[in-house]
């Protein structure tokens, strides 16, 4: 537990408060400012204690999430989030993540981690109240003539309204499309295009395999496993209007490691 708090959390008082729950439970602090920004690149809304009308107000987030040794984030829960939900999806990314995991267990701000022995920088980028993380593509597939990939990141958004990813292209293929993932029966699934992806305001989206993803197709040239593939985001605000745009190089990971279906 990361105190909001901190300049009257003493760590006796963090220890003594977890207590009451159970005594393993960690507690620890930072200066408010790093805490803010910790907090909203992991899709958590925090803001500095302040004064009103002789109150002394503290926020915090209620959200829970879920880190891979390393500091990789796999899993996002929102405030009210029933047990059984919990019950039901955390085997699930135990089972797809948890026995891969890498050796450590230290947070790791670089965006580093591990597959057993292959390390993977995953690109970053904030622009504006945007923060994107953990952006990677898959190693691309052949359909006829052209090759195409997917691309896979996760979008932090710290405004206090919602953003709207719009549109994205790199230079590497001719086409970049924001798809969707729709179930058409007895467990077969499509792929769909999307006008849209939105992230709510202080709140986060994933774009994941099996769900929604950047769809690349017309790469011009192969791109193998431990390639990087440039790659531009344009978000809208408010307005409707492309507000923001950022440029990153994903790095391309073996299909397995992206979380595929090699078949």
């Amino acid at each position: 537990m990361i105190s909001t708090d901190p300049k009257r959390d003493t760590d006796s008082q963090l220890k003594s408060w977890l207590g009451q729950f159970d005594p393993s439970f960690v507690g620890i602090s930072a200066p408010i400012q790093e805490v803010v920004t910790s907090a909203h690149r992991y899709g958590v809304g925090v803001e500095p204690p302040k004064v009103t009308k002789g109150d002394y107000e503290v926020s915090h987030g209620a959200q829970v999430v879920a880190l891979r040794p390393g500091g990789h984030q796999i899993g996002y829960f929102q405030a009210g989030t029933s047990v059984q939900n919990y019950v039901e999806e955390l085997p699930r990314l135990l089972a797809r993540y948890g026995a891969a995991a890498g050796a450590s267990s230290a947070p790791n701000s670089s965006a580093t981690h591990g597959q057993g022995n292959d390390e993977v920088n995953y690109a970053t980028g904030t622009v504006g109240k945007i923060t994107v993380q953990s952006a990677y593509a898959a190693t691309p597939v052949r359909s006829g003539s052209t090759a195409m990939t997917a691309a896979y990141i996760s979008i932090v958004n710290n405004a206090s309204h919602a953003i709207d990813l719009v549109s994205a292209s790199s230079p590497a293929a001719t086409r970049v499309e924001l798809h969707t993932t729709v179930s058409t029966g007895a467990g077969a699934a499509s792929m769909k295009p999307v006008d849209k992806i939105s992230i709510p305001p202080h709140g986060m989206r994933t774009l994941r395999p099996g769900g929604d993803h950047l769809m690349v197709t017309g790469l011009r040239q192969p791109v193998p496993a431990g390639g990087r593939l440039p790659l531009t985001l344009r978000f809208a605000g408010q307005a409707g209007k492309v507000a923001s745009t950022l440029r990153l190089d994903l790095p391309v990971v073996a299909r397995a490691q992206a979380g595929e279906e090699t078949r």
